[in-house]
């Protein structure tokens, strides 16, 4: 993982003269080459109407599709080309960081709701066949984080101000004896993040970056390296262990291919106040090239989410509100 690094702050790797006119000479080489995507044309998959839609994730599966409206506020779903779109949340901030179960029959969420002008939320299951939602727990102020599926999705992993709560997810497995117990649920907590094995749910730290504020942690698909954002300073890459900690470069909204190799994530510019463009770029993890996906578009592309068979990305156009979906193999 990430053999060829760049200057992070942390560590600095100056290659000689002769060696990096090498390595320039090689990419070049490379590029010359068979390319490991081929980006087609973008086609409106979800199209908003008197909605801003954003931030689709795909199901499991890839039959369906989720995603949200401006704010995070709602959840809905629809058939992976688009249509028999069905509204399953009015909720606020439904759409921010939900997740499918691996059987794609429900998706857990965060919602919120205010109180004398404090925050509460609340973590719910959204059944997506009879579209009905189900309260994990109910609203308070003390649930900071993200939910997450764990132990085979029969139990919900909700990050509490410094601790994890296990809680029941009322889903049933085929084998209700078998148990992943190696599993282990990541939070990002400021400037580290910790890792609570479900077995012993007792928290170990990952990393820690002094001064530094951590977000999006995004663990590839075999959970063996984990990709995450540190504000003002891009994309970092670190083992699961806690090792080999090295950067990507500028980028966010980190998002694996099925197959581990490269990090999907976007390069936004802004004016101070709105973003004025934003392209998609497919990074190598092993080399850091990165593949301009988006070249051939003037959207503002953001939330990109590879589909389970890595032929296409759907993404948001913050222009139009609409979804798009681009083959890219």
């Amino acid at each position: 993982m990430c053999k060829i690094l760049m200057n992070n702050g942390i560590q600095n790797y100056l290659l000689p003269v002769p060696v990096a006119l090498f390595f320039v000479l090689l990419l070049g080489f490379q590029n010359m080459q068979a390319q490991p995507f081929s980006p087609g044309t973008p086609e409106i998959l979800i199209e908003s109407e008197s909605r801003y839609f954003m931030s689709p994730k795909w199901s499991p599966d890839g039959s369906r599709i989720a995603f949200t409206s401006a704010e995070y506020r709602g959840l809905w779903t629809a058939s992976a080309d688009g249509s028999e779109i069905e509204q399953l949340s009015q909720d606020e901030s439904a759409g921010y960081g939900f997740s499918w179960s691996s059987d794609g029959s429900s998706i857990l969420s965060r919602t919120a709701s205010y109180e004398d002008r404090h925050r509460l939320h609340a973590v719910k299951r959204f059944d997506v066949e009879t579209k009905t939602e189900h309260v994990i727990r109910d609203y308070s102020r003390e649930r900071t984080g993200v939910p997450q599926w764990t132990d085979m999705d029969q139990r919900i992993a909700v990050p509490m101000r410094e601790s994890i709560e296990m809680v029941e997810s009322g889903i049933q497995p085929a084998d209700r004896q078998k148990r992943l117990l190696d599993e282990a649920v990541l939070v990002s907590r400021d400037n580290r993040i910790e890792k609570t094995p479900v077995a012993d749910e007792q928290p170990e730290v990952v990393v820690e970056l002094e001064d530094r504020r951590i977000l999006n942690i995004t663990p590839s698909p075999d959970g063996s390296v984990i990709a995450f954002q540190v504000i003002g300073e891009g994309l970092f890459l670190i083992d699961a262990d806690g090792s080999d900690l090295c950067e990507l470069g500028r980028g966010e909204d980190p998002a694996w291919t099925p197959d581990g190799k490269y990090v999907i994530a976007v390069i936004t510019e802004d004016d101070g106040h709105h973003i004025t463009g934003s392209e998609i770029y497919a990074i190598d993890i092993d080399t850091g090239e990165r593949h301009h996906l988006t070249s051939g578009t003037d959207m503002i592309a953001l939330h990109p989410s590879v589909s389970p068979d890595g032929t296409r990305i759907a993404f948001t156009d913050n222009e139009s509100g609409n979804i798009y979906a681009m083959p890219i193999r």
